[in-house]
């Protein structure tokens, strides 16, 4: 990112990109609000004209996120869609997904940011309803699947399947274990 003297351009959303980036590179705690603004090209100061501190900037980062995750999820038709598609979020958007549930960022003290997280949960658990029959117990479906998706997004995005030695894709084994719980219920 370059540095345009003191008309940045979108300054707020460059410091978010850099939020992000470092969070895929070294981890929700792994870098400082400094860092961020040297990565967006401005000097550490400009920093505190968009956010308070580190943890609004990640509460940024996160409502981005969720709100990519609900986009995501809206536009699948099947269950066996909706976990991949999470999967998906989880590995391809290491930095958000990290920002999002492994930063510690309490939703409730970020109104903005406690709405997107609420909103991606809606969209979740309307997917789940509309790709559900009539007579299945939608609250155990519901923890049921989302446990699933988060785990193996889990496992997934820190690399821990294929560090044990599964042969198959997370992918692959994702959609086995969607079968089977669906089979089960």
């Amino acid at each position: 990112m370059k540095k345009h003297g003191y008309h940045h351009g979108d300054l707020r959303a460059a410091l978010v990109t850099a939020a992000i980036r470092l969070v895929a590179e070294k981890g929700p705690r792994g870098f400082t609000a400094q860092d961020a603004a040297k990565l967006a090209g401005v000097v550490p100061s400009a920093l505190y004209r968009h956010f308070a501190d580190k943890e609004a900037l990640l509460a940024a980062a996160a409502e981005e996120g969720f709100d990519q995750l609900r986009e995501s999820i809206g536009k699948t038709k099947s269950l066996e869609e909706l976990g991949l598609a999470y999967l998906q979020f989880a590995v391809q958007q290491r930095g958000h997904f990290e920002i999002m549930f492994l930063a510690g960022i309490e939703p409730s003290a970020f109104p903005t940011l406690g709405r997107s997280a609420t909103a991606a949960f809606d969209a979740f658990a309307e997917a789940v309803r509309s790709a559900s029959q009539a007579g299945v117990d939608l609250e155990i479906r519901l923890a049921g699947l989302w446990s699933l998706f988060h785990g193996f997004s889990l496992l997934a995005h820190g690399g821990d399947l294929g560090r044990v030695g599964f042969r198959r894709s997370p992918e692959e084994l994702l959609q086995a274990a969607i079968r089977r719980f669906l089979a089960t219920e």
